[in-house]
């Protein structure tokens, strides 16, 4: 623990650390941002050998949970058939960014609570970059793709929650239009 306490200190400074420790025990805390319609058209180019952004279907929960084995088989099932959306971007055959996107009454499991999102809107949760493959603009990518299809779908608002604490995540959400509610 000691070591895992240090190199997040390094990383993200004393503040980082004192609430990374909060959130161990009570206290949680979330930056919730939403984005209009008229938020920029699509983000940076990301990196060249990422394939374009697609959805994930049923047969490929295998291939997701290769690529984040901390969520359980049964949870990727779940999101898909109970309407959730699941945009990647792939390098080669194997998934780099991944962003989830639920509409009507969502979890969000870091608070234990449930919102109930207002027509035409949705929100965008749970966007993770392969470690190796981070700092190549594929969640701006990513995010900005999946937003431009769910716009072309109908929905005019959306909506994500991140850590203050993680720089890397506000500056990507920022980049592809977010701001705070």
């Amino acid at each position: 623990m000691p070591a895992k306490a240090a190199a997040v200190y390094r990383r993200e400074g004393p503040a980082g650390l004192w609430f990374g420790l909060l959130a161990q025990t009570f206290y949680r805390r979330l930056l919730f941002i939403e984005r209009g319609p008229d938020g920029p058209e699509s983000g940076p180019a990301a990196d060249p050998s990422a394939t374009a952004t697609r959805l994930l279907g049923e047969d490929e929960v295998e291939q997701y949970f290769l690529f984040r084995p901390e969520t359980a088989m049964a949870e990727i099932h779940r999101r898909l058939q109970s309407g959730n959306r699941c945009f990647v971007m792939r390098q080669g055959q194997d998934i780099a960014h991944a962003v989830w996107a639920a509409e009507g009454r969502v979890r969000i499991d870091y608070l234990s609570c449930e919102i109930a999102l207002p027509p035409e809107s949705v929100y965008l949760y749970d966007s993770f970059t392969s470690p190796p493959l981070r700092g190549k603009a594929l969640a701006v990518c990513n995010m900005a793709e999946a937003i431009g299809f769910l716009g072309n779908a109908g929905y005019r608002r959306f909506f994500a929650a991140v850590l203050p604490e993680n720089r890397a995540g506000v500056r990507a959400a920022r980049k592809v239009g977010f701001r705070p509610s």
